[in-house]
């Protein structure tokens, strides 16, 4: 039960919506901030890059895992896992300032275990 009893079904079967729609959206937003030239981000003076990384992946995680719940969780991780290292290896070819690191790339794992198990709950049964 949990979280899932004080919603509303209709909420519920809302959010979903929301997040099956969102999700490949935010794969391409994804690709396109983790690969623009760098420039004065708003964000960056207010919250640490790993913590910008962590929730961007948790959100996107959590958004998949809703959205799609015929998929497993598992393939989730992989696909994200996938996408945020191909992410980390591309920014080293870039012709701007962008460097590949491994500790944005763990960022962004810890982001998608956090985002899969904490939208379980959510999950239709």
């Amino acid at each position: 039960m949990g979280a899932v009893a004080i919603l509303p079904q209709s909420a519920l079967t809302l959010i979903r919506r929301l997040a099956a729609v969102s999700a490949p959206f935010g794969i391409v937003l994804l690709a396109y901030l983790s690969l623009r030239p760098p420039g004065d981000d708003p964000a960056m003076v207010l919250l640490p890059d790993k913590v910008l990384h962590m929730t961007a992946y948790f959100v996107l995680a959590a958004a998949w895992r809703l959205g799609y719940p015929q998929l497993r969780w598992w393939m989730i991780a992989a696909g994200l896992a996938l996408c945020g290292g191909g992410l980390e290896i591309a920014q080293g070819y870039l012709p701007w300032e962008r460097t590949p690191s491994a500790f944005d790339a763990f960022a962004n794992l810890v982001g998608v275990a956090c985002g899969i198990f904490g939208a379980a709950p959510f999950r239709q049964r």
